[in-house]
């Protein structure tokens, strides 16, 4: 026995959270581009994309770390300076339909967002963010979430689950009080039982990899992707789990705002001093730090991979250069290289 929902049923829920004025972030169609999909705020459960598509092409991470953000103002007055927050307050935000790999990249940002200081804005929008899975059933030659220790149904970072039945409805599964207060009211019991997906064969052994990674700051394989890279940042910006920033002034007048926007280890200004030095100063060694950071430093630090298998780095490079692609290159590799500077 199971507990599901129809698909009826499903947007009725979608509207209903609209209906009482709160955001609803889903997979919706990107109409130039059929077969793709982007998450984007609903104004319809309509618009909400439950197939037809492998994974959108942007990713949740903006609806809790905006790619734009005003901190504060700062306003001139004589000689002292006032400072003024924002007094917007985070909307509830249902997430519905997201990628299990884009769920589990929460929790790998929670660990960073509140390491040696706590994000308050961060946080208010986490607080204020319940994640309802949908299963994968496809995958296209890009998806690895299985050689990252997750899968097509993994649970990780949702408060509930949804697996495809039979008849075209889902089997739902609560993880969170959360996921429990979305559903409340609205299962059926089912003796249909959903088939678990399997998910893509794993394409890499990642514990090799980690060990030639961890050896191979000079490699010649940074050399041949930074000679590929163009440094776009597409990579990272589509990333679920890449969390960068940059925060800057932006004066108006006398007066102005501090404001944190997205950034890239991929952008040749990320790391240069005022001195005009710069440690990472090739796509080489922007490359190498990428990959360094995502499963060997992060690893090291917070006992988990900066990555979730979703693909969308080389799904979206104009390129081709992507994080499976690198890795199967680093663990064709022998054990025992030149070592890390």
């Amino acid at each position: 026995m199971s507990d599901c929902i129809s698909r009826t049923g499903l947007r009725s829920l979608v509207d209903q959270w609209l209906g009482d004025g709160r955001r609803v972030v889903g997979p919706t169609r990107v109409e130039d581009r059929p077969g793709t999909a982007r998450f984007a705020a609903l104004t319809d459960s309509e618009q909400l994309l439950l197939e037809g598509f492998s994974h959108p092409v942007n990713t949740a991470k903006e609806y809790v770390l905006p790619k734009s953000e005003k901190l504060y103002d700062y306003i001139r007055e004589g000689r002292q300076v006032r400072l003024s927050e924002p007094d917007a307050e985070p909307v509830p935000t249902l997430l519905i339909g997201c990628r299990p790999c884009d769920a589990a990249a929460f929790p790998i940002m929670d660990a960073v967002m509140n390491w040696d200081f706590r994000d308050l804005q961060y946080n208010r929008r986490r607080a204020e963010l319940t994640v309802v899975t949908l299963a994968c059933t496809t995958w296209d030659e890009c998806c690895f979430c299985t050689s990252v220790n997750l899968g097509p149904a993994a649970e990780r970072g949702s408060d509930a689950l949804l697996l495809e039945l039979p008849d075209g409805s889902y089997q739902v599964r609560v993880l969170t009080d959360a996921g429990r207060r979305t559903f409340s009211g609205r299962l059926q019991t089912s003796d249909q039982e959903a088939d678990l997906p399997v998910g893509p064969r794993p394409a890499v052994n990642l514990a090799h990899a980690r060990q030639v990674l961890a050896e191979s700051f000079d490699s010649p394989i940074w050399t041949e992707a930074g000679l590929r890279c163009v440094g776009c940042g597409s990579c990272t910006y589509t990333c679920p789990t890449c969390h960068c920033f940059d925060i800057v002034d932006e004066p108006h007048g006398a007066d102005g705002c501090r404001v944190r926007n997205w950034d890239s280890c991929q952008f040749a200004g990320f790391t240069a001093h005022a001195s005009g030095h710069n440690p990472r100063a090739d796509q080489a060694a922007r490359q190498s730090q990428r990959y360094l950071h995502k499963f060997v430093t992060y690893p090291e630090k917070f006992g988990d991979y900066l990555c979730t298998g979703c693909g969308n780095c080389h799904r979206n490079c104009p390129v081709n250069l992507g994080v499976l692609r690198v890795l199967q290159a680093v663990a064709a590799r022998p054990a025992g290289g030149s070592g890390r500077r």
